[in-house]
């Protein structure tokens, strides 16, 4: 075709087609599911970097990734998980999974483990750049958005405890409302006030 840039070819799909990287929106309409999956998170991040470079935001150099914590044991991973627990989440069951042998009794019995370690400890138990209370509203504008009502139920005392206010619920259903359409902020504003009754 005269006149056009060729788009790029990925790694071929489970079809054998390959993947177009061009752009997201054009990538999206002809990628299989899963090609589409792999390359959203590396341009919604590269997408951030650049908004971030267009205001002069982003820094020229990084601090040092802090190598020591990543190789952290398992129990200590867990130890410091569970402090953390202790106070956004006192009632979690997860401070008394066991450090000895898994429960057999108990299906999937590792998922304990890996929310500790992989959730709790690496996310929450993270560090002071983002304190807790701002991570906590990541994460009700995440549950929100994906819909997940269950699990946004179960956040609600945790929010509660990181020092979310009732008013402020309110201003993110309004937000959430606008942004994601009236009914679900019906359901929103549903799952929330019957969590802060609770």
């Amino acid at each position: 075709m005269t006149g056009s840039t060729p788009a790029r070819a990925g790694p071929a799909t489970p079809s054998g087609d390959p993947a177009t990287t061009v752009s997201p929106t054009r990538a999206s309409s002809r990628a299989s599911p899963v090609t589409r999956l792999v390359h959203r998170p590396g341009w919604a991040m590269m997408t951030m970097v650049q908004a971030l470079k267009d205001r002069g935001l982003y820094p020229d150099t990084f601090p040092p990734a802090n190598v020591a914590r990543k190789e952290a044991k398992g129990s200590e991973k867990r130890a410091v998980a569970r402090d953390v627990l202790r106070k956004m989440d006192p009632q979690s069951v997860l401070i008394d999974v066991p450090e000895g042998e898994m429960d057999a009794s108990i299906f999937a019995p590792e998922l304990d483990y890996m929310i500790l370690e992989n959730c709790v400890w690496d996310i929450w138990g993270r560090s002071d750049d983002v304190d807790l209370r701002t991570k906590t509203v990541i994460v009700l504008g995440l549950l929100m958005g994906l819909g997940n009502l269950e699990e946004l139920a179960e956040f609600v005392p945790i929010a509660k405890a990181n020092g979310i206010t009732r008013v402020e619920f309110e201003e993110f259903v309004y937000q959430a409302a606008t942004y994601l359409g009236y009914p679900t902020g019906k359901r929103l504003r549903r799952t929330i006030g019957n969590a802060l009754k609770a």
